[in-house]
């Protein structure tokens, strides 16, 4: 199931607003364009906003869930960056070289003992 499966008939040149009669969107033509997925489709099925926005003020819980699990990810992902780009850092200083070879990517004997 694509975009067109619901925005279109049988191609990207018969996409029209949900307020045209044309459309696959319309209130008229929704429930039969549903019925091509869905077997159970009723009034309220076709209701279901399915390119919902999570507003602020609408839906407050949403919108903090949305905004703490998006902290979390972006935190983590940037952290793990930091902390590659950190660890190279010291490798380098180090004087271990970045070399791909064999499946391994670090080569050389370090020059400090890891004590310091």
């Amino acid at each position: 199931s694509d975009c067109i499966s619901c925005h279109a008939t049988n191609g990207i040149h018969d996409i029209y607003s949900k307020e045209d009669i044309r459309s696959t969107l319309n209130t008229v033509n929704r429930s039969e364009t549903c019925r091509q997925c869905h077997l159970q489709v009723n009034e309220s099925f076709i209701k279901i906003d399915v390119h919902s926005s999570i507003d602020k003020d609408n839906k407050p819980v949403l919108y903090l869930l949305n905004t703490g699990l998006s902290v979390i990810l972006y935190g983590t992902v940037f952290s793990l960056l930091g902390l590659a780009c950190l660890e190279t850092w010291g490798r380098r200083r180090r004087g271990i070289n970045w070399e791909l070879e064999k499946g391994t990517s670090w080569r050389k004997k370090d020059k400090q003992p890891k004590g310091d």
